[in-house]
């Protein structure tokens, strides 16, 4: 005989107890059988059942990521991404620049990279060194500056193209040292405008700041300090034109950032308000701005002063961008917000985002792409990420609002005195 099981058991019971005419005592029996039946269905020997499942998924879950994380290891990052997204392989940065010098030497060619003392635009600084390049280092921080510059002539020394490299003390949130640090380029020519430095609040305990000159704090480093920048060396990159060099104002986004986290586009009102700020719209804003940026400076620039103006996506990096802020002092232990979010970038980038992330190297390949390639050449402004051409989002093809970011960006410069004495 087939057997039933608990749940058709109970249904049977109930449809019994509804149609009713049963004796008392068939009652009793039938009411007890089903309370007993509902009991089983919430036994503990259930709760475990159910509890062993999901374990097991659970368990299936983990075992898949360190499958993952194994292929990784013995495949690398790079061809684990192209397996898994189909995505296409590049040379690292330092491989496609020295490839690049083959054939057009830059020895003696001077580039300006901001950030450069970390991350992509550290690694940035050394390919560009070790492809011959005179690299003019943007830097706030001395002691980290003087690593990186220490990390940077070893590189350029090793390869042996004549390379070379220097500090500029740059402080993108301080219109002033901006303006400074243009100056001390003299009336040499430049002939590469690397942007790569900015910043990204953490999204747990982020508050809304300003710089010195009264702007909030994301946009005024990772846009407008920029754009003083480019503006002030805009005649010495003109000048490296003029020699037939491919002059170029190259300026680091984010995919994520300028098309999900500015998906409104520009506020209406420059710089961002105080009023609902949050660190992911303010990062977005941004880095929607570079974009803007560029395709505005190609437009005035090119055809008056052959410089062309190009926006990269360097890719998913595991860079110190985003991470938390050390606490308030060097002794003193991080607070219990900070830890949470510490363990939540180190889950982010070794855990969930690890197989679709790009090393450094990887990541500034598509900044010396965008700042080297002859493939670019001709061209007066380009979107660029995976060392290729790309479409970026919508918004940030809208001529009206990059005509808005420049006419804004250059009042509050003219307020900043950027360049006054």
């Amino acid at each position: 005989m087939r057997k039933v099981g608990r749940a058709a058991q109970a249904r049977e019971c109930a449809r019994r107890l509804a149609v009713g005419g049963s004796p008392s005592e068939e009652t009793e029996a039938l009411e007890e059988r089903l309370r007993q039946l509902s009991g089983q269905a919430s036994s503990p020997s259930l709760h475990h059942h159910r509890s062993r499942r999901w374990l097991c998924r659970l368990a299936a879950v983990v075992l898949t990521w360190l499958t993952i994380l194994h292929l990784g290891a013995c495949a690398g990052p790079d061809d684990l991404r192209k397996a898994m997204l189909g995505l296409p392989a590049h040379p690292s940065a330092a491989e496609l620049a020295v490839s690049i010098a083959a054939s057009t030497p830059f020895h003696r060619r001077v580039a300006l990279v901001t950030g450069a003392t970390s991350g992509v635009g550290l690694e940035t600084a050394g390919a560009l060194a070790e492809a011959g390049f005179n690299v003019l280092m943007g830097a706030r921080s001395p002691k980290a500056a003087a690593e990186a510059l220490t990390a940077v002539q070893e590189r350029a020394r090793k390869r042996g193209r004549g390379g070379t490299a220097e500090l500029l003390d740059l402080d993108l949130s301080d219109l002033k040292s901006v303006a400074r640090a243009a100056r001390s380029v003299g009336g040499s020519a430049l002939h590469v405008l690397i942007c790569s430095a900015g910043v990204m609040p953490s999204p747990l305990g982020a508050e809304y700041s300003e710089t010195s000159d009264g702007i909030e704090t994301v946009w005024g480093v990772n846009h407008l300090g920029h754009f003083a920048l480019a503006n002030a060396l805009r005649p010495a990159l003109r000048r490296a034109a003029r020699e037939g060099f491919p002059a170029r104002l190259v300026l680091v986004t984010s995919e994520h950032g300028h098309r999900y986290f500015a998906a409104d586009g520009l506020p209406p009102i420059l710089p961002p308000s105080s009023e609902g700020w949050n660190a992911f719209a303010a990062y977005g804003v941004s880095k929607l701005s570079n974009v803007l940026h560029a395709s505005e400076a190609a437009e005035r620039w090119w055809a008056a002063d052959g410089v062309a103006a190009f926006a990269v996506h360097p890719g998913i990096v595991g860079t110190a961008l985003g991470q938390m802020r050390q606490a308030s002092s060097a002794s003193a232990p991080p607070s219990a917000l900070q830890a949470l979010h510490n363990f939540g970038v180190w889950l982010w980038w070794h855990v969930i985002a690890w197989p679709v992330a790009e090393r450094v190297e990887s990541g500034a390949a598509s900044v010396v792409f965008a700042a080297l390639s002859p493939s670019l050449a001709g061209l007066k402004f380009a979107y660029v990420k995976h060392c290729q051409r790309a479409q970026p989002a919508a918004a940030a093809l809208d001529a009206s609002a990059a005509a808005f970011l420049w006419a804004e960006s250059e009042r509050l410069v003219r307020q900043g005195r950027v360049h006054g004495k």
